[in-house]
């Protein structure tokens, strides 16, 4: 499935990357003189890539949720009492990364914008080389690149600091209910075997809840690039140049009025 699935995505880099050039010198003079380098430099050789991982980090989504829908199976068969606090267990984790999820977005969206500026200053800085080394302007257009680089390397931190952290929680308590079925299950009315049947499948299911919560975050930090992808591809679309291919038909005759 894995193999599948990285199949998919270098056809969809592939086939992006195609779109966006094959498109672009089919746009009309007006977009393309509005349009900054920067933008198109930042779609082609870091936005496309990221942007196809989110279909490959969704399709990962689907086959760890399979997964833990046949765990949750096996559990339900083995106790049902136990399986009912697994799913307890799952709607706090699922509950507490959800509301990460607007920040991931907002962080992941300032990144992108961050990357796009910096690309554009470094255009602007190789195409007026020659007048910022002459005119010793460089000190105050290199003041914004380091502003950018800034905004780029915090928002990078920022989002492993939330990937990171969702991530060790979300195991943390994985083990924390594990222990806690273990000690309590007396209590739980659960026997024996049944607590050393479920921990082997508890063994299994929580990782695999959390390799597909650590998915999850990923699709959600990659949705404002490929939206960006998305909407510039949709705007090389929409101002593609017309061009005529028929001849003018005149149906009625041409009359001139007061041609002196």
């Amino acid at each position: 499935i894995e193999l599948f699935s990285k199949k998919i995505h270098i056809y969809l880099i592939k086939s992006y990357m195609t779109e966006s050039v094959n498109r672009y010198y089919k746009i009309n003079w007006t977009w393309m003189l509005n349009d900054k380098a920067g933008k198109f430099q930042s779609a082609i050789s870091r936005e496309i890539i990221p942007a196809t991982e989110a279909h490959l980090d969704s399709l990962r989504l689907i086959t760890n949720i399979i997964q833990i829908c046949v765990y949750m199976y096996a559990a339900f068969i083995i106790s049902f009492s136990g399986s009912l606090y697994s799913i307890l267990f799952f709607i706090i984790a699922v509950l507490i990364n959800l509301a990460f999820t607007s920040k991931i977005k907002l962080v992941s969206k300032k990144n992108n914008v961050s990357n796009i500026n910096l690309l554009n200053l470094i255009n602007s800085l190789i195409l007026n080389k020659k007048f910022l080394k002459s005119s010793k302007n460089f000190d105050s257009f290199s003041s914004h690149i380091k502003k950018e680089i800034y905004n780029v390397t915090q928002t990078d931190w920022k989002l492993a600091l939330i990937d990171g952290s969702l991530r060790t929680f979300t195991y943390l308590l994985g083990l924390a209910f594990m222990i806690f079925i273990f000690i309590m299950h007396p209590f739980l009315k659960i026997t024996f075997n049944e607590i050393i049947i479920l921990l082997l499948v508890f063994s299994r299911l929580i990782p695999t809840f959390s390799i597909s919560v650590s998915s999850f975050n990923r699709v959600i930090e990659k949705l404002p690039i490929y939206n960006s992808v998305k909407l510039r591809l949709d705007e090389l679309k929409n101002n593609e140049e017309i061009f005529g291919v028929s001849k003018p038909n005149f149906n009625k005759d041409i009359i001139f009025k007061d041609v002196f």
